[in-house]
């Protein structure tokens, strides 16, 4: 395996920083959402908002940032590249998991 190096600026590493951690916690997020996710079937949930929520769980994993700041972020990300119902719902997952992260 060949290893490139380069710069890049701080949003892009951070960003590529979340997604290492969703990847490196994928069952643990995928088990969260499915247990947070009431009447609502994993399968059910749509792509965009499976995406959202692993990155802000991976995000609150991480804990560099309050809790109420990553869960703003990733709602308006949300209510932006999908829509305000599923804003709604990704709010009501991660304030859950927010409160219970250091639990699992």
């Amino acid at each position: 395996m060949k290893i490139i190096y380069m710069e890049v600026d701080d949003e892009l590493q951070e960003a590529i920083l979340f997604a290492l951690e969703a990847i490196e916690n994928k069952e643990r997020i995928e088990n969260s959402i499915r247990t947070y996710s009431e009447n609502w079937s994993y399968e059910r949930i749509g792509k965009v908002e499976i995406i959202i929520l692993s990155l802000g769980i991976s995000e609150l994993i991480m804990d560099l940032t309050p809790k109420k700041v990553i869960i703003s972020e990733w709602v308006k990300l949300c209510d932006k590249h999908s829509s305000s119902q599923s804003a709604k719902f990704v709010n009501g997952i991660l304030n859950t998991i927010s409160e219970n992260i250091n639990n699992e």
